[in-house]
């Protein structure tokens, strides 16, 4: 059986769909005003990996994004 994750921390989607080129507080930013789907565990954001998917897949794909960022 695999191990898949349901939700990244903001480091990991800083890194995975990033590439590093966004801050921890542009993350946070986003997350606030709803443009990055978030939940909080105990003292932690976490982003759903249904998300963090979907962002792979437009990158991938060639896929604008119409966020405001």
């Amino acid at each position: 059986m695999e191990n898949q994750k349901n939700y990244y921390t903001v480091t990991e989607v800083i890194e995975v769909v990033f590439n590093g080129n966004l801050s921890r507080t542009t993350i946070n930013k986003l997350m606030n005003t709803g443009e990055i789907p978030c939940v909080k565990f105990l003292s932690k954001r976490l982003i759903p990996a249904s998300w963090v998917k979907s962002m792979i897949s437009k990158a991938q794909s060639g896929e604008q994004e119409t966020g405001t960022w």
